[in-house]
């Protein structure tokens, strides 16, 4: 039986965040989750993978400086706003070019 890929990319995902970025290590299971739909949502709407789309947040420190601490009201909103304000935020830091 093969691994649905969501699975295998929530578990390396998990793996680099508990042991390589201590910022963001104790985060729960919850957050984590909410990450990689951010980044997934991210992925999808730009037409890139969602590995690119990871690194190019993760430099920018956008998941650790704005995406977790900002869970609490963040995940309140609707996947369209917040795949907006994400792809906003990443053009204002410059890691994107939306033409």
């Amino acid at each position: 039986m093969q691994v649905p890929f969501f699975y295998s990319f929530l578990c390396l995902f998990h793996v680099f965040i508990v042991s390589l970025s201590p910022k963001i290590g104790d985060m729960d299971f919850k957050i984590l989750n909410f990450v990689i739909f951010c980044v997934g949502s991210v992925a999808d709407a730009l037409k890139m993978s969602a590995k690119d789309v990871y690194q190019k947040m993760s430099d920018a420190n956008i998941i650790s400086d704005y995406i977790v601490p900002c869970y609490d009201v963040l995940h309140t909103f609707s996947r369209e706003y917040i795949v907006e304000d994400l792809v906003d935020l990443m053009t204002k830091k410059g890691i994107l070019k939306i033409a």
